[in-house]
């Protein structure tokens, strides 16, 4: 199950590989040529391929070991000879420093509380990033700019915040320059010499854009990127995206290997034919009547909290898609502090998610760890899903159709299992109101305090979440809620007409799933 080809000798795998480096494809190039290593790990020529893909992936360190394992077995190749001087060339060629980026926040801060917000915010998602920055310029009110601002600033940081945020506003001080709004040599500077301008409040910034427009000023501004976390609920979902392209680091290659030593890890320790996929509806508790020895498990979001479900289930996939738990609120240090504990608990554990959360997740987890976070592009797909990936080792990327569910938990347990057995897809009642999190749209904050006042992730998301500010309209829910479920049903007929045979074991709403074998009385 974890090959990436069918089993074959190491010479049509080269020629493989040949192929597919030819083509452009690169990381299948990549596997390839390591299948071919490994059928006969002493073939100079396997590793010498090996070498050539990982360079021109722009991974030169491991191009170097490779030309090196090969040199070792071969010391005359002439290939990977001459892939380790053009590896040493590259070395000797590259800059002392990486170039770094310089940011400009605006509009003007009139208030400290403000700036302490959102500097805290800042800190937290430039984290990956911060020794790539030059220079953070921050536009302030006249009386805001005294020398003492950002000291104090790193004691004020507002404690819905994670608590590493105070020593990374301190870190990311030392890159900071305040300029004084209406100075406006200092501001023509900043505007010419930023790579981008951050925009923490879009409404402003628009009101502010259209009187420079007027003055035929706008052609001097660089490009802006929106990171407004009030301004809406997507909003908040597009700032790791964001912010990550700011930066010109290299996308990281090692989603694919990550995969796959996850799929060896995992048919070394369970079977792997039936796949449990848990969702986050109450029926999940029957799980701990159930013997789920025959199979594996994928759970999403928050399912780690839970002790004595977890300790039962024992997941070898933790899924996640949403930016709260990357973002910087305490409800974000929630999730990731039972993140850490549940990955440390085992070896056979991995969080998945998408590409642009993987920086974060790497961030907030020890080194140790990295090679557990299993992290692949997302694509863009039609609501509900009219393309959907069923086996990740053949295309590596996950359909981003807005669901934890039809976006990472199923494409996984489709590329492993011919069995898909789904717990804890309740649905919602056709006469009840949908809520999500605890959230409806007829809920003010107040009274969502008090219907769950002893749920402490709740109650730091509220401090930090959008929905603080605004939420979706009834239409987006009706619409929500069939989507779901149309996609589920175009998901699983794809499947089942390729032979993945889909069972649902506890009951639902949903008539996908009841067709499927779930009852239509949830608890």
């Amino acid at each position: 199950m974890t090959s990436l080809q069918p089993p074959t000798d190491a010479t049509t795998l080269l020629e493989q590989g040949e192929r597919h480096f030819l083509q452009g494809d690169l990381l299948r190039a990549e596997d390839t040529f390591r299948e071919a290593a490994k059928l006969d790990p002493e073939a100079a020529d396997s590793w010498s391929n090996l070498g050539v893909a990982l360079f021109h992936l722009e991974r030169p360190e491991d191009a170097r070991t490779a030309f090196g394992r090969a040199l070792s077995l071969e010391p005359e190749h002439d290939a990977a000879r001459e892939g380790l001087a053009h590896v040493d060339t590259v070395d000797a060629a590259a800059p002392d420093a990486p170039p770094t980026t310089d940011l400009l926040l605006m509009p003007a801060f009139d208030d400290e509380a403000s700036l302490a917000e959102h500097l805290g915010r800042i800190a937290w998602y430039v984290g990956p990033w911060i020794d790539d920055i030059g220079a953070l310029r921050i536009v302030v009110a006249p009386d805001l700019g005294t020398p003492d601002l950002l000291d104090r600033i790193a004691t004020s940081t507002p404690d819905h915040l994670d608590p590493a945020v105070p020593d990374l506003v301190r870190a990311l001080a030392q890159r900071t320059e305040l300029i004084v709004d209406h100075d406006a040599s200092a501001l023509d500077h900043a505007f010419s010499t930023s790579s981008r301008i951050l925009v923490w409040d879009s409404a402003r910034w628009h009101r502010l854009t259209t009187t420079l427009r007027a003055a035929g000023a706008t052609r001097q501004l660089p490009p802006t990127i929106d990171i407004d976390p009030f301004a809406g609920t997507a909003r908040m979902h597009e700032i790791p995206r964001v912010v990550s392209t700011v930066f010109s680091r290299e996308a990281s290659a090692a989603g694919p290997a990550r995969f796959r030593n996850a799929l060896e890890t995992l048919a070394d320790h369970k079977p792997t034919d039936i796949c449990y996929v848990f969702g986050g509806g109450p029926t999940i508790r029957s799980a701990v009547d159930r013997d789920l020895s025959d199979g594996f498990s994928i759970v999403c979001n928050r399912f780690v909290w839970d002790d004595a479900l977890t300790d039962h289930v024992d997941p070898t996939f933790l899924a996640f898609m949403d930016a709260s738990c990357v973002g910087p609120s305490r409800a974000g240090t929630m999730f990731r502090e039972h993140l850490r504990t549940w990955l440390e608990g085992g070896a056979c554990r991995f969080v998945l998610t998408f590409d642009v959360f993987g920086p974060w997740v790497e961030f907030m987890l020890p080194p140790e760890l990295h090679d557990r976070v299993i992290a692949a592009p997302a694509q863009a797909v039609d609501f509900p899903a009219t393309r959907f990936n069923a086996d990740l080792r053949s295309a590596w990327w996950m359909p981003d159709a807005h669901n934890v569910i039809t976006s990472v938990c199923l494409p996984v347990a489709a590329t492993v299992a011919q069995e898909i057995r789904l717990l804890g897809l309740d649905g919602v009642r056709p006469d009840k109101v949908y809520e999500s999190w605890g959230r409806s749209w007829e809920k003010d904050a107040e009274s969502e305090a008090e219907s769950v006042p002893d749920d402490p992730f709740l109650a730091a998301l509220r401090r930090t979440h959008p929905w603080r500010h605004n939420w979706v309209s009834p239409d987006y829910q009706d619409t929500y809620r069939d989507n779901l479920e149309e996609s589920l049903r175009r998901i699983f007929t794809q499947l089942e007409q390729a032979g993945t045979r889909i069972t649902c074991v506890t009951p639902s709403w949903m008539e996908v799933m009841r067709d499927r074998g779930g009852a239509s009385t949830p608890a």
